[in-house]
């Protein structure tokens, strides 16, 4: 390599007349093109994967949700898709157990893989990012619903589920009210109670909190605290006609009523 005697000043290079350079440069140059070929097939794959994932998420039928959502996992795993794949067998689980006595042998051979798949994709998204406290809330959800189909211990797993989300989201008073339900699902009232008013402080003007303090109250027969946290959660939406009814109701002395269901689930 020299300038010398060259217009200009020109350098001239010449791997070939070396030939541990030239060896040297051409194993680089293939080193190269296959990252750059590697790179371009995985980007290719993860923009096709999103694809599918699109054709899950504008499905019309569980089937084509749960087969687009498969294909997008072959492609690309991340807890987006693996949560997508948690939620589709958990509506595939419900869209049997709703059948109730209507359901046939085959509907009931589905309902157990309908549950391994779902849990089995909640837990793969906590492998996958264990930082993230909606793969924890996910898991919950499946619990939840085991725990309405009398699987054992689902009740007690939803709600270590539900904290260990709320551990990583601590500020987020929906997680509080979460725990609170599932604690109040299995007649734990004292755990309900504390973490209902967690969700209050994060949130005071949480009416779903505040009608699950009224719906403890009123299992405790403290008619007057009872009345108190629903004229609150009335006094935050004073038209809706579902709370004005739950109030009087309580006022009248009726037995059976009830908190108004789309306002505490």
């Amino acid at each position: 390599m020299s300038s010398a005697g060259r217009p200009n000043g020109e350098i001239s290079v010449s791997f070939l007349n070396d030939h541990r350079k030239s060896f040297f440069s051409i194993l680089v140059l293939i080193f190269v093109i296959v990252a750059c070929a590697g790179a371009s097939f995985k980007y290719v794959e993860r923009f096709t994967s999103f694809f599918y994932f699109q054709k899950a998420l504008s499905s019309t039928t569980i089937e084509g949700t749960e087969a687009n959502v498969a294909k997008a996992l072959r492609l690309y795993t991340n807890d987006l898709y693996l949560r997508a794949y948690t939620q589709t067998y958990l509506v595939k689980l419900n869209s049997l157990a709703q059948k109730g006595s209507a359901l046939t042998e085959a509907d009931k051979a589905l309902l157990q893989p309908s549950f391994d798949q779902a849990l089995r994709g909640a837990q793969l998204a906590i492998n996958y990012n264990p930082n993230n406290h909606l793969n924890y809330q996910a898991l919950a959800s499946v619990y939840q619903n085991a725990a309405v189909l009398g699987v054992k211990d689902a009740p007690a797993k939803a709600i270590e589920s539900y904290e260990e989300a709320s551990k990583l989201n601590p500020l987020n008073p929906g997680l509080k009210f979460a725990i609170a339900r599932a604690y109040l699902a299995s007649k734990k009232t004292a755990e309900a109670k504390t973490a209902a008013n967690e969700a209050l402080t994060l949130k005071p003007d949480y009416i779903e909190a505040l009608l699950i303090l009224s719906q403890i109250a009123k299992s405790e027969n403290n008619t007057a605290s009872a009345i108190s946290y629903a004229e609150k959660a009335l006094s935050l939406d004073s038209t809706n006609k579902d709370l004005i009814e739950y109030v009087d109701g309580l006022k009248n002395g009726n037995e059976t009523t009830t908190p108004p269901e789309e306002a505490t689930e």
